[in-house]
């Protein structure tokens, strides 16, 4: 355990050894492994907790992997610190296995580590377990960490991104592999360990604290019955556990408080930049634009018949190339990429290309990854790479290491070649799970380790791949466009949508609540396929209803994006849904100003752009209630409307402040609700007065 002597400035190392036992009891032939503790102070009132049975703690890959502590502050020490100390055994009321960092304060006894805040409020107590497994196939051990929360009235809040309609996670169980297996999550998934903990101390719910599961292992969660007291984390095949726990300062109360533990949080795993003005437009995509001819003719349209539609980015989705893996275009179809991209750029339109991270036997790539080892392999075969199981790329297919540093340059090195030389400057990363059918083959293994101790870390390391190749050319203010995601992964300047939706009114109310919950768990840039990916059809009377209800909600998101399989020009629409469709894209340019000033903020501070209501009034206990309403920024409240044929929908207001519709200039009071007239023409904007 090393701490800082604020009189010294030396390290003073305190190691705890620690017989844990088992919790489950669910896997075969168990023995338990003894742990040692490493404590260490990380950024304000946080710690990073590293739980090892190897007997040293150590930096493997993670979101804090090759980081050190953000200003690291200077923390209370006992004079005297024992190097170890006797397990189970009751420690005296001076005992100096007891440390404060700011207002966060962390003690271990016998096995048991407690967290509390000030002095005197216990927030959780946390047990680890390890144990030994044979007979489970490529699970040879099993990590669990326990968490007992103190007071009443929990919830979970972050997590990534999900498609159960729930902005708070309590009661919800994920399967880490799971979420980046498209056969099961089409994309729509994001298990992203960082969750806020709310309850009620005695002074109200609020939320107590913020954990990282610093663990990019197969394994899973259990975030507790109906009651949510208690929670566990579950990693296969590490032999280390590793927590980032953080609080909020001292004298912080309500917004402040939320604000300030996400504030630690991308203090520690690294900041989003602002988003680059140019990005906060609109974004133009369907699957897909099949030739330079198609793309532009269709930017033609856009600028001779409806020059009032500013098109920001226009995208150029997969089979943009003639083998997967060439990484250019296919010259048969874009027979000069760089006169295409010029075109579009003289008009103020930037070109976004789809590239998947896969390479099929008949590519220039494949024998490069084999030759060199950049591919996944088996660890019983090193010599041989995976046939990677990808639905598209066909067989044979092999996955790029994207953990492997010369892999990287390699992979980067045809993307710059093949895109990047013709003015492209924004990359899409499709099937950036990376994406599988049926899970990874046994045994798959990359420069990381195995892929169930370090697979969830692949679209990490993939954006890592595309920021170092675009920054060591001096870009600046690039984006792309990732389809999965890992804490951290925001200052790689990557986007992340919420997959391969349905063209549905459901997939559009479930939208509500992930973008809650992926921005609460730190991705700044956010979209969403307005209209669905696949099912929608201009033509239809119910798909231009929601079409236009979806482009109203994309209005308030990061990203402002059209995508789908179908025609996606705006005209196609009926006459009535197009003039609306236009009337929103006006209005996102109108408010672009705003939004590029709030995601700033998010840059700075972590704080969402679009965030629950109690993140802002958590005093006003009906905002814990409400999860389809959302802060647009500091100074707007946004209600969708998400019910096919609706024409009303039920708004609550929080208490503090005065509400303003903004089409119809009519205010609410603060903690009332109200029936809000919601034709197809407008929807509930509302800005925020101060009473």
């Amino acid at each position: 355990m090393c701490i800082r002597d604020r009189s010294t400035g030396a390290l003073a190392t305190a190691m705890a050894h620690l017989a844990l036992l088992i919790l489950t009891s669910a896997l075969p032939t168990m023995a338990a492994r003894s742990c040692t503790f490493s404590v260490v102070p990380w950024g304000a009132d946080s710690f990073r907790v590293r739980c090892s049975f190897d007997g040293v703690a150590y930096s493997g890959p993670g979101a804090l992997a090759g980081t050190s502590p953000p200003n690291p502050p200077e923390v209370d020490v006992p004079a005297s610190t024992p190097d170890s100390w006797t397990n189970g055994a009751p420690h005296p009321a001076s005992d100096p296995n007891s440390w404060t960092n700011g207002n966060l304060g962390l003690s271990l006894d016998g096995g048991t580590m407690t967290l509390s805040r000030g002095g005197d409020s216990t927030l959780a107590s946390f047990a680890v377990e390890f144990e030994d497994v044979s007979g489970a196939g490529d699970t040879v051990n099993v990590s669990t960490l326990s968490i007992v929360n103190a007071g009443a009235n929990w919830g979970y809040y972050g997590f990534g991104e999900h498609e159960n309609g729930s902005v708070d996670q309590l009661g919800k169980v994920y399967d880490m592999e799971s979420c980046i297996e498209y056969s099961k999550s089409r994309g729509g998934e994001v298990c992203l360990p960082w969750i806020m903990i709310a309850s009620d101390l005695g002074g109200g719910k609020q939320i107590q604290y913020g954990l990282l599961w610093n663990v990019p292992a197969y394994g899973g969660v259990d975030f507790g019955n109906s009651s949510g007291e208690s929670n566990t984390w579950r990693g296969y095949n590490i032999d280390q556990v590793d927590l980032f726990v953080t609080t909020f300062g001292a004298g912080k109360q309500g917004f402040e408080a939320h604000e300030d533990v996400m504030r630690h949080y991308v203090d520690a795993v690294g900041h989003a930049p602002p988003l680059p003005d140019w990005a906060a437009g609109y974004w133009h995509s369907k699957n897909r634009y099949s030739s330079q001819q198609e793309v532009l003719e269709t930017i033609a349209v856009f600028r001779n018949n409806f020059s009032d539609i500013k098109v920001a980015v226009f995208v150029i989705d997969y089979f943009n190339w003639a083998i997967m893996g060439d990484l250019t275009f296919d010259p048969t179809k874009w027979p000069d990429p760089k006169a295409m991209v010029d075109t579009l750029k003289a008009g103020g339109t930037r070109v976004m290309v789809s590239t998947w991270p896969f390479s099929q036997g008949a590519s220039k790539t494949y024998p490069v990854l084999h030759q060199n080892r950049f591919a996944v392999y088996n660890a019983s075969s090193p010599a041989d790479s995976v046939d990677w199981p990808d639905g598209v790329c066909g067989h044979p297919c092999y996955l790029y290491d994207a953990s492997n540093p010369a892999a990287r340059r390699f992979w980067w090195g045809e993307i710059k070649t093949g895109y990047y030389d013709y003015g492209i400057e924004i990359f899409w990363l499709d099937a950036a799970e990376p994406e599988q059918m049926g899970g990874s083959p046994n045994g798959s293994t990359w420069g990381a380790g195995s892929f169930q101790r370090t697979g969830m870390m692949f679209p990490y390391y993939h954006t890592q791949t595309y920021y170092d190749g675009m920054s060591q050319l001096g870009n600046k203010d690039f984006v792309m466009l990732s389809r999965s995601a890992w804490a951290g992964m925001s200052k790689h300047r990557a986007a992340l949508w919420n997959g391969d939706t349905q063209s549905d009114f459901s997939f559009l109310a479930s939208a509500i609540q992930a973008a809650q919950s992926i921005q609460l768990s730190g991705i700044a840039w956010w979209t969403t396929d307005i209209g669905g990916y696949s099912g929608g059809d201009p033509s239809n009377p119910s798909f231009n209803e929601l079409i236009v209800r979806w482009f109203q909600f994309g209005f308030s998101c990061p990203l402002f994006r059209q995508h789908g399989a179908r025609n996606t020009e705006p005209w196609l629409l009926s006459a009535r849904s197009f003039k609306i469709v236009r009337s929103v894209m006006a209005l996102r340019e109108r408010f672009k100003p705003y939004i590029v000033t709030e995601l700033t903020q998010t840059s700075s501070s972590g704080l969402p752009l679009n965030r629950p209501l109690w993140f802002d009034a958590p005093t006003d206990a009906n905002t814990w209630e409400v999860d389809d309403q959302y802060m647009f920024g500091r100074d707007y409240m946004v209600a969708p409307v998400y019910v096919a044929n609706s024409t009303s929908r039920k708004v609550y207001f929080p208490a503090g402040a005065t509400w303003t519709h903004f089409f119809t200039n009519h205010s609410y009071t603060g903690g009332s609700t109200a029936m809000i007239d919601s034709p197809l023409e407008i929807f509930p904007l509302f800005r925020k007065e101060q009473s």
